[in-house]
């Protein structure tokens, strides 16, 4: 994928979340079941850890934090990082224990902003629902090892993959490119697109676009083969079908 198209992608995503935030926001409100099974594998190979570090990377308006409040109590420290200041200003909103989350702005598409991370270490980092934003196989490699890189020994790095072929109501949302061209967004050259990549329409009036990467299984795997993690558990959950996403959790070796 060229870098025109990348930054095409990118400014759809961007637009979306920049005009339609609250409405996104008000549609996501309780967690999803996947991350309980996340969390219920953490805690069993983690056991008895005193405050855990956790980032949220693309956080949204941070419902993971209001389930780890629920589950751990006020013995977490969770930093949430997104680019949309909307969804963040939202996160910020929720009753979580003193002292527990922080919520960072920055695009973590962008090497340069996730610097603003480097020397952190986390025990646990999520990317729920996120890698189906990024565009580029190669963009998507280079983040999930980012994220890798920030794990502490015996660390947990869990992502949940979109599957688009297990539900025929995300189907339905798929809209042909040429009505992003119709809307005045940017151009994007359908020659470099990778398979996968889709356009979806938000909304009752389907008028919101946003730009949805579907990886395939032999994507996923060559994804999580090229980082330095062992994967010990994937599962599918989520939907009304309760396999909307597929979720991979793999660990950082102890020293």
């Amino acid at each position: 994928m060229d870098a025109e198209t990348l930054e095409a992608l990118k400014r759809v995503n961007r637009e979306f979340y920049e005009r339609h935030a609250l409405a996104f926001s008000a549609s996501r409100r309780g967690p999803w079941r996947g991350w309980r099974k996340v969390l219920d594998v953490f805690l069993e190979r983690r056991p008895g850890l005193d405050a855990p570090r956790i980032l949220d990377a693309g956080c949204g308006n941070g419902r993971f934090a209001e389930l780890l409040a629920a589950r751990l109590g006020p013995s977490f420290a969770y930093l949430g990082v997104d680019a949309s200041a909307p969804l963040l200003e939202d996160a910020t909103r929720r009753d979580l224990p003193p002292g527990t989350a922080a919520f960072l702005r920055l695009d973590l598409l962008e090497s340069k902003e996730r610097r603003a991370l480097a020397g952190r270490e986390f025990d646990l980092v999520v990317a729920f629902g996120l890698l189906h934003h990024v565009p580029g196989q190669e963009t998507r490699a280079e983040l999930l090892v980012a994220l890798a890189g920030l794990l502490a020994p015996s660390g947990l790095l869990a992502v949940s993959f979109w599957d688009l072929a297990r539900s025929a109501r995300l189907r339905q949302r798929v809209v042909p490119w040429s009505r992003l061209a119709a809307r005045g967004g940017p151009h994007v050259d359908l020659q470099e697109l990778d398979p996968g990549d889709l356009l979806l329409a938000f909304g009752r009036e389907e008028e919101a676009l946003r730009y949805c990467h579907f990886a395939s299984p032999e994507e996923r795997r060559e994804l999580l083969a090229a980082l330095p993690l062992a994967v010990v558990a994937e599962f599918m959950a989520d939907g009304r079908e309760g396999s909307l996403n597929h979720y991979a959790v793999a660990e950082r070796a102890a020293p």
